[in-house]
């Protein structure tokens, strides 16, 4: 609905703007033109008129103060609510300060009593681990596409990831050894190759999640660099960043987390395995098609050396 306010709303400025100029010239040209052509122009002018009174009632323009109020209230007790329901604000409200208030929604001086920077236990930011998982996500990013997926890399990755992510991945691709993510797989993965419909799902699946979790990953960095910058400068004032902490993974649920990563790291497994079987399968396919010329090529050759053997016998 807010959406379709602004929307209407700019519509309805560039339509009085242009009735404005519109108006203007037709004063200007009411004493030098008469005719069809200055009639055209009108009809024009009152056409544009039309539409703005149109654009004026749809639009805030005769909207109520109290609506446009509530509507925005509302709006912002229901962002609070979400924040709060998803990274667990914590319950710090006096019972002096609930009986000041009459509505559910906490004043703006119980928010400034919160610890904001304390994350609920079962996240990455109360695990200290925010900025680690963060750089996993932004070295799968890098690595999803085949080209770029090589050998030291992917063994880099591995290095990285946690023991608890290390053993759902051994269990979930049992051809992955000890301490690489190197290894083709292609003979234990087959099967799975054959059919490429569900596999390209899977595919598809992983990088619409890279899409919307590698942005919080890149935040994490940001925040995170901002951070230790102001640290380092040991200014008082404080802390601010365009980058909200709220849009990183700081309170990200710890577990969650990790199987994302863990269906990430599958998801590049499989879309690496599928490039080399098609590849392997495109060579195989040339290298036969090759074996088929040449093989033409010296029929052909035999059977010219019987016919010029033969006329010689003649």
């Amino acid at each position: 609905m807010m959406k379709e306010f602004i929307s209407k709303n700019t519509d309805l400025y560039d339509k009085m703007k242009l009735l404005s100029d519109l108006e203007h010239t037709l004063k200007d040209i009411t004493a030098t033109l008469d005719g069809p052509i200055l009639l055209e122009f009108q009809n024009k002018v009152e056409l544009k008129r039309h539409e703005v009174e149109n654009l004026k009632e749809v639009s805030l323009w005769n909207t109520t103060y109290d609506y446009v109020g509530i509507l925005l209230a509302t709006s912002v007790f229901t962002i609070i609510s979400r924040i709060k329901h998803v990274f667990g604000l914590p319950k710090l409200i006096t019972d002096a300060e609930t009986k000041d208030s009459d509505h559910i929604s906490p004043s703006p001086s119980i928010f400034s009593k919160h610890k904001l920077l304390d994350a609920p236990p079962d996240t990455l930011g109360a695990a200290a681990l925010a900025l680690h998982y963060a750089n996993i996500i932004l070295k799968i990013e890098t690595l999803l596409y085949p080209s770029r997926c090589h050998r030291v890399d992917r063994n880099d990755l591995y290095s990285m990831l946690p023991g608890s992510i290390r053993a759902e991945l051994n269990e979930r691709l049992p051809c992955i050894e000890g301490s690489t993510l190197s290894l083709p797989c292609i003979e234990s993965t087959t099967s799975a190759l054959q059919d490429l419909p569900k596999l390209e799902e899977s595919i598809q699946a992983t990088i619409k999640t890279i899409e919307w979790v590698s942005p919080l990953a890149h935040n994490m960095k940001k925040w995170q660099s901002k951070w230790n910058i102001q640290q380092k400068a040991q200014k008082a004032s404080v802390f601010s960043h365009p980058v909200l902490l709220v849009q990183t993974l700081y309170f990200a649920n710890h577990q969650k987390t990790e199987a994302t990563i863990t269906d990430l790291l599958v998801g590049m497994h499989y879309t690496y395995n599928l490039k080399r079987q098609v590849k392997a399968k495109s060579m195989l396919e040339r290298g036969r098609n090759s074996l088929k010329i040449k093989a033409a090529n010296l029929e052909a050759q035999d059977e010219a050396l019987v016919s010029i053997d033969g006329d010689q016998t003649v």
